[in-house]
């Protein structure tokens, strides 16, 4: 792609002039948003790829937002397109495609520089962030929304200590270190799957923690999956973790949980809370 200037609005009267952004010419291998026109980008500092000031970094820098954090309220049983069958048509190789119904109604949010007290109960726990050294540079770790795990558990097993960990609104999967992920979905006796071809999973050994899918049983007791940070815990339960889907076989529910070697040293989470931003074309 290529790098580009533009104003950036939002509300009614707030403007950003000379943001640099990414313009996407070809994309390979990579799938987030359907019929969008991009993905907004949320980091706080210069942490990412061309090095210029990000939107938020910029907003701050303007006055434009208040506060050094943003706040995400998704609510997809009244914001998400609907499927809806009625909406069919048929491209000229005969195979029929689905159109999308539109939502009526809407109530998602993200608000920038603040939050909105109705969308949670009780108090904030606030995690310092961006206080940690990277191991790859030697330098401050700072630019994500980045803090320290003491423990992850599931089951009550311990599976990872002292690590860092990312929240990325922008990946649809929480990613974990490979033995972690083989240990959960070995824990909750799944059937995991590389998927080489879409069409032909291969069944591989989940505790190699190298595959690309792990597929549990939907009726089957779940063990859930724990994290420990500065002594509080935050437990995600068998409806965090799983996505339902149809098969030719039935209903199958997929973990949504990804391991990776090439997590960085000084990262070993990511994704603990894991929305989506998309932009309209």
């Amino acid at each position: 792609g290529q790098y580009a200037v533009d104003a950036f609005r939002f509300g009614k009267d707030s403007i950003i002039h000379n943001q640099v952004f990414g313009q996407v010419m070809s994309v390979h291998n990579f799938a987030t948003c359907e019929a969008e026109g991009g993905v907004l980008g949320l980091a706080y500092a210069r942490a990412n790829s061309h090095g210029y000031p990000t939107l938020l970094k910029n907003m701050l820098d303007s006055k434009s937002m208040r506060h050094a954090m943003y706040s995400l309220y998704l609510n997809p049983n009244d914001d998400y397109p609907t499927f809806d069958k009625t909406y069919e048509t048929v491209d000229d190789n005969g195979n029929i495609e689905y159109g999308y119904q539109p939502p009526t109604t809407g109530s998602s949010q993200i608000i920038l520089g603040g939050l909105d007290q109705r969308h949670y109960e009780g108090c904030l726990k606030w995690h310092p962030l961006g206080q940690f050294q990277d191991q790859k540079t030697g330098g401050q770790f700072k630019g994500f929304w980045d803090f320290t795990l003491s423990e992850v558990k599931c089951g009550g097993k311990v599976l990872t200590t002292s690590n860092l960990a990312l929240l990325d609104t922008g990946s649809s999967y929480i990613i974990g270190p490979s033995d972690a992920v083989a240990t959960i979905a070995t824990l909750n006796h799944a059937s995991c799957f590389n998927m080489i071809e879409a069409s032909k999973p291969q069944l591989v050994d989940c505790t190699s923690g190298t595959f690309d899918a792990a597929v549990i049983d939907c009726e089957q007791p779940f063990f859930n999956l724990a994290f420990i940070a500065d002594g509080r815990t935050y437990v995600l339960e068998k409806e965090d973790l799983i996505i339902q889907v149809e098969t030719s076989f039935g209903q199958a529910c997929v973990l949504r949980l990804v391991g990776s070697e090439g997590i960085p040293v000084r990262c070993q989470w990511i994704a603990i809370h894991c929305p989506i931003i998309c932009l309209a074309p």
